[in-house]
């Protein structure tokens, strides 16, 4: 079992945006007319916040002055566990293209629209399919940054699978735990049940166009992460077994699940938005090792509305913003009509659901991540589970004090 390293020096990174080039103040955001807005409507989930797994970091950012005010807060950050779903493929995407930046030295053609092969153990590669990239010159193939939009549009499982393959189990790890985001723990695919050692083994693959190209071996991963920092990794009261379907008195265990805390989300997804806010050393944040073009791109796609993409397309009826946004209900009505740059990336699953977003609106900016759990049952893997009763309603009023304590001008500014 091998543990993270501890925080190492980080290298320097892109110039110094506007809040680096002021002296930024960095003050506690009180929190108490959230928690006490969101009791009012939801007395259970702060009655009882652990039962809820009612977690919250925050950063508000005010740059309409000439030195930037900077907000924070923690609630409950790490009392117990959270399952981040789906919000953990950010690390696998910034991963992935780090790695990309990485290799420009030596294959300077790599890129964000890369194409991927896949290749057997005698070197024979074939080109990966991929129908919905209609996009010349590699229509039709898995790129690079088309499976990166896949992930951060509409949470693609597929997608995401075959990054976390092409960066591989250890070199995940190398690259969160280097960077100080050492809570991170990857154990398996998404929707796979596979031994540990076939999740820890990835194909072997080409990423660009020969002779240009990277020739990545197949890897298998020596790397055991170290156990789950909580007193206990089990959750309900019974679960149905994800192979023989049938149900066990139980609690379902955890402990051998994807992790990571929201303070390592809530850096890293900062961190890539506003790269210049590493200059404030109390927000703690880390050089993601992607190159600036890779990087904006990343942000595009974390914050387009999918029913807006031409590529991949995903014209209504498919799902739009507001359902892998689920804070974007609450600020819209806060803020109707108001400019809103939403970047995110969610999760949802066995009652769990977390947010991790970056919203700005003109001046102000708010970072958020929160989780909350919904499972009046008490079964998981059943897929039935209280988003709609519980979680859907309560990011989306986490949204609307969000954008009354964070993003709305006061009355005497107006």
């Amino acid at each position: 079992m091998e543990e993270p390293p501890g925080k190492t020096a980080r290298p320097k990174g892109p110039a110094p945006g506007p809040a680096a080039e002021a002296a930024a103040t960095v003050e506690p955001f009180d929190l108490a007319p959230m928690l006490a807005a969101l009791g009012r409507r939801f007395p259970d989930v702060l009655a009882d916040p652990h039962e809820a797994r009612f977690q919250l970091v925050i950063t508000c950012l005010d740059e309409r002055g000439p030195a930037p005010s900077i907000r924070t807060a923690r609630y409950r950050a790490g009392a117990e566990l959270v399952y981040p779903a789906s919000a953990i493929k950010l690390f696998v995407t910034a991963a992935a293209l780090a790695m990309v930046s990485s290799e420009r030295a030596a294959h300077p053609d790599l890129g964000w629209d890369s194409p991927i092969a896949a290749c057997d153990d005698a070197g024979r590669c074939r080109p990966i399919e991929d129908p919905s990239n209609r996009l010349p010159p590699h229509a039709k193939v898995a790129t690079v940054g088309h499976l990166v939009r896949r992930v951060h549009l509409v949470s693609d499982n597929v997608a995401y699978n075959l990054l976390y393959d092409l960066v591989g189990h250890e070199a995940l790890h190398r690259y969160a735990w280097d960077r100080g985001l050492g809570s991170l723990r990857v154990h398996h695919r998404m929707f796979s049940w596979a031994p540990p050692r076939v999740q820890r083994t990835s194909p072997g693959f080409r990423v660009g166009v020969p002779p240009d190209a990277l020739h990545l071996p197949k890897r298998t991963s020596a790397l055991d992460p170290p156990p789950l920092p909580f007193e206990t990794t089990t959750v309900g009261r019974a679960h149905i077994d994800p192979e023989t379907k049938r149900r066990v008195a139980a609690p379902m265990d955890f402990s051998h699940k994807n992790y990571a805390s929201l303070v390592d989300h809530h850096r890293l997804l900062l961190s890539i938005v506003r790269p210049d806010l590493r200059a404030v050393p109390a927000l703690d944040l880390v050089e993601t090792g992607i190159d600036e073009d890779l990087r904006a791109r990343l942000v595009a796609a974390m914050t387009e509305d999918p029913n807006a993409s031409p590529d991949p397309a995903y014209p209504p009826p498919h799902r739009g913003a507001a359902a892998f946004k689920p804070m974007l209900p609450g600020i819209a009505r806060r803020l109707p009509g108001a400019p809103v740059v939403y970047t995110n990336k969610a999760g949802r699953a066995y009652g769990f659901h977390v947010e991790n977003a970056v919203v700005r609106h003109e001046a102000r900016t708010a970072a958020v991540t929160v989780s909350i759990y919904g499972n009046r049952d008490g079964v998981l893997n059943d897929d039935r589970y209280d988003y709609d009763r519980r979680t859907r309603p309560f990011l989306a009023a986490v949204g609307e004090a969000v954008a009354d304590l964070c993003l709305a001008s006061p009355p005497s500014a107006r």
